[in-house]
């Protein structure tokens, strides 16, 4: 499998593709893929090979804990970590928006999630990476490392802030393994790329 836009794009989307729609195949087989390639993360992929055939179990698990009807034992969002009262759509909230709009990024209205959803902040990660390899391939460096600068301060100041405690608590309240090795793998791709 080639990666178009490089393996930092990829891992971001594979990591964002598992938390917008986490019983799809086709997710779970680009998770899969990318861990194969990079050789990171090999428990996961592991873990991830095994509910190929089942990959609703995983969509199962993760709805119990991030998205509900009951009490969320994950919330998804950096407002609920970030404010120290678990309110939705703080500040920190506006202040990631500010970040997509420098992208010409939009909130999609029908996934009905605030801009601080994990999956929101992984997608703008991906786009960042994504637009950096092609402005690099390009031959435009100044313009794709603007764009790295750009993810690692966003990094710096939003998901790197919280992401892990989302993964603490993911670790905590999965039942599928999986999910407890997604949340540890993670945040350390989350942590490595804030140096990177």
């Amino acid at each position: 499998m080639s990666l178009p836009f490089g393996a930092q794009a990829a891992h971001y989307q594979a990591f964002k593709d598992m938390v917008f729609q986490p019983g799809l195949a086709k997710n779970l087989d680009a998770l899969i893929a990318v861990l194969e390639q990079s050789g990171l993360y090999p428990e996961l992929l592991a873990e991830a090979r095994t509910l190929r055939p089942e990959p609703q179990r995983l969509e199962y698990d993760f709805n119990r804990m991030c998205i509900g009807p009951y009490r969320l034992t994950v919330p998804p969002y950096e407002s609920v970590y970030r404010s120290g009262k678990s309110v939705l759509n703080s500040h920190h909230t506006v202040d990631v928006h500010a970040y997509y709009q420098q992208l010409g990024l939009t909130i999609e209205p029908r996934f009905n999630e605030p801009a601080d959803y994990i999956g929101n902040e992984l997608e703008f990660l991906y786009c960042a990476s994504a637009l950096a390899s092609e402005h690099r391939r390009a031959g435009r460096d100044e313009i794709a490392e603007e764009l790295d600068q750009l993810a690692r301060q966003f990094l710096t100041e939003h998901l790197g802030l919280w992401c892990g405690d989302f993964a603490d608590k993911m670790v905590a309240h999965a039942r599928e393994p999986f999910w407890r090795l997604y949340g540890v793998a993670l945040n350390h791709y989350v942590q490595s790329q804030m140096t990177h």
